[in-house]
């Protein structure tokens, strides 16, 4: 994702955060040139006058014991009106998943999407968006127009994972 986004806009500041280092040595070893480091997300003093206009937690919330403190963080290295987009499953299949012998990690916050809304909410955030996704882990053929239909009647809740996007408040609370 992040090759992605640094081809898409080339001049912008991007950079990887993972506490894995094994994980942030995979991804090094297929892009050598992205700047990955290994920290808590929960804490990023390392980044003291960095702001970015987005940062992306995939995959990360259902891993944190305290997931308002990745919020609170990104909120500091976030431009004010900046977005912040959260992926996570949702507890349903999760319950499913990890019954099946899928997951095999510790995951400390797994919640519905009203959960991850509300606290995105209450650490200032305005929410833009919220929709469930990804039919299957390894790409289906026709999935994005099966998501999308589902979404458009309403039913992508019953989708594995779901997406947060949020953004940051502006000073006196416009967006």
């Amino acid at each position: 994702m992040l090759q992605d986004l640094r081809r898409r806009y080339p001049s912008s500041l991007s950079l990887g955060v993972d506490l894995s280092f094994p994980l942030l040595l995979f991804g090094k070893k297929g892009h050598p040139d992205l700047p990955l480091f290994c920290a808590n997300v929960q804490d990023l003093a390392f980044l003291r006058s960095e702001r970015f206009d987005l940062i992306v937690a995939a995959a990360v919330i259902e891993h944190l014991p305290c997931p308002r403190a990745m919020l609170r963080e990104s909120h500091r290295l976030l431009k004010a009106g900046g977005v912040l987009i959260i992926t996570t499953p949702h507890p349903r299949w999760e319950r499913i998943a990890r019954a099946l012998g899928f997951i095999k990690g510790e995951h400390h916050s797994v919640m519905a999407p009203p959960e991850v809304m509300s606290l995105c909410r209450n650490e200032h955030y305005r929410v833009l968006e919220h929709y469930g996704f990804m039919l299957s882990p390894v790409g289906l053929w026709g999935e994005r127009r099966i998501e999308r239909f589902l979404r458009k009647i309403k039913l992508d809740r019953f989708l594995p994972n779901h997406l947060v996007v949020a953004q940051k408040k502006k000073p006196g609370g416009e967006t």
